[in-house]
């Protein structure tokens, strides 16, 4: 036997039941003190603590150890041979030190050495039976390793062990109970994974640098085509590890008791913990860029699959990210990637995951279902019994994580007064500002250029308003194109109507300016006019806040 480990786990209720046929036999039996550790509540093959016992024993015989555990059994599944009995690699192990009173010791062996012997079993729903085992005369250890139970099923998060002693009556050759044990705390069920965005200090989430959480479509947010351009992550997914040593490599998912038992592998696993990082409703011109590797205290999580290969063509993101990104193209809306754990120090951690998600202007349509994230454990799966698979875990039940929407590029305006009344005439001119360079500090608008559509709406004085009115297309500024439409109130709506309007208009960064004139046409009169309100409100994703520029 090799590598034997002691590992945290709780069952609730484990009882041993030694049976054995002998005239003269009195065994007694005191109980271990097993780890009360933590164990993962969303696991299904989760490994508890060693149940121990120490006894003694008048004559050496034969009998039957039963290890009853409050929760389903789901032990790593073997196929039985004609010299390992069991069907799981859960193991009893017998030892004592060879020489009077207890068995001799072999041809070269110093007294006292230890002797061991091991046993499999059998295991059905809660119960695993070791059949044929030796009990030596005088002072013995029982030690059940590997065992591995469903505790996302267990009805208590505290696993308690309670052995059981029976042996035969020499007189009436009846089963007779030697001691009934207390109860031992052997593990406690924890939730070990979750998962939230990276907030600011009020609490909120954080979307490219900011708390909007939205994408204007005719923005986009393109990949920067050099090292030296700016981008940021879309959002940070923290995946959280509950408790310390949640997350495990390979080595540390196997079981106490590793080695070979009569040609059968035993407490071995299948793999390391594996975290998956599942996006869904992704736009499907979109690409996503995460990290190949995430650390923290010395706790590494890879990327694992096929084509997990960095970028190779220089920008922002190699730069951002010395160890490489990953590009992943959406299927169906849907982007999964897998991490699994390589090391682990066992100090108990928060991964932060930078999630790096690009889109051309005007490649991803409006939509208001919003792109979603979620972490948790695979392989995942209903389980009834022993598992082929180390670790499996149960069918998260978490809700995804809301991100970002895509919203439609508007600007709404305000017309307080608009008039063609009693000799008055109301100019409207509405312009398209995607191209200038009037944001802050003298930069470019923010807005990618986009043409588009404005529909005025008209409120006032008339039992029946005028029909919406919708302008041709206006273009963003160009030698070819003006970025301006003009029109007067009456060709828009209906004669004699006083009241405002309000204009939406199909791309940000709109301005307009009202200009109401009195006896138009005339060669005398009145004029005035004003800016119209760029409204922040609800129809309102421009780049300026909905304040103007």
């Amino acid at each position: 036997m090799s590598e034997i480990r002691t590992k945290l786990l709780g069952l609730s209720g484990l009882a041993m039941m030694f049976a054995g046929l002998s005239y003269g036999q009195v065994i007694t039996c005191a109980n271990g003190v097993p780890a009360n550790n933590a164990i993962r509540q969303e696991g299904e093959t989760e490994l508890v603590s060693d149940a121990t016992a120490t006894c003694s024993n008048t004559l050496t015989t034969n009998g039957t150890v039963n290890a009853t555990l409050s929760a389903t059994v789901t032990s790593k599944s073997v196929t039985p041979t004609s010299t390992y009995a069991g069907n799981t690699d859960a193991v009893l192990q017998v030892t004592y030190a060879c020489g009077a009173p207890q068995p001799a010791c072999g041809t070269g062996v110093a007294t006292g050495t230890t002797v061991y012997a091991y046993y499999s079993g059998l295991t059905s729903g809660a119960l695993i039976q070791f059949t044929g085992v030796v009990y030596p005369v005088g002072t013995f250890n029982v030690q059940v390793s590997n065992v591995r139970v469903n505790a996302n099923a267990s009805a208590s998060p505290q696993i308690v062990e309670t052995l059981q002693v029976i042996y035969t009556n020499t007189s009436t050759l009846l089963a007779t109970v030697a001691a009934s044990l207390t109860g031992e705390n052997v593990g406690y069920a924890l939730t070990s994974l979750t998962s939230a965005l990276a907030q600011n200090s009020s609490n909120q989430n954080i979307f490219y640098g900011t708390t909007t959480s939205n994408i204007a479509t005719c923005n986009g947010y393109p990949l920067p085509t050099s090292s030296t351009g700016t981008i940021l992550p879309a959002w940070t997914l923290n995946v959280k590890e509950g408790f310390a040593g949640a997350f495990k490599t390979m080595a540390q998912e196997q079981g106490d008791l590793v080695g070979t038992l009569n040609g059968t592998p035993i407490g071995t696993s299948t793999q390391a913990t594996e975290i998956q990082v599942a996006f869904t409703n992704i736009p499907s011109a979109a690409t996503i860029y995460l990290p190949i590797t995430v650390s923290s205290n010395f706790t590494t999580l890879s990327l694992q699959g096929t084509g997990i290969t960095p970028l190779t063509t220089p920008n922002a993101l190699n730069v951002l990210n010395p160890p490489g990104v990953v590009a992943f193209t959406p299927s169906g809306g849907a982007v999964t990637a897998v991490y699994v754990v390589t090391t682990n120090t066992g100090t108990g951690t928060t991964f932060s995951i930078p999630v790096y998600l690009t889109v051309a202007a005007g490649a991803a349509p409006v939509q208001t279902t919003a792109m979603t994230v979620a972490a948790t454990y695979i392989p995942a799966a209903a389980v009834t019994g022993p598992q082929a698979t180390i670790p499996t875990f149960a069918v998260s039940t978490v809700s995804p994580i809301n991100t970002l929407t895509v919203t439609p590029c508007q600007t709404t305006l305000l017309f307080p007064f608009v008039t063609n009344a009693s000799g008055f005439e109301t100019g409207i001119a509405i312009a398209n500002m995607t191209t200038d360079n009037l944001a802050k500090s003298g930069a470019s608008s923010s807005a990618s250029p986009s043409s588009g559509t404005c529909t005025l709406w008209f409120y006032g004085n008339v039992a029946t308003a005028p029909a919406p009115y919708n302008t041709p297309s206006i273009g963003a500024y160009s030698s070819s194109q003006s970025p301006v439409y003009a029109n007067t109130l009456t060709s828009m709506a209906a004669p004699n109507f006083t009241g405002y309007a309000i204009a939406l208009c199909n791309f940000l960064d709109a301005h307009a300016f009202a200009y109401i004139v009195d006896n138009f046409g005339q060669s005398s009169g009145t004029a005035e006019g004003y800016v119209a309100n760029a409204i922040n409100g609800s129809n309102r994703t421009g780049a300026d806040g909905g304040q103007g520029q």
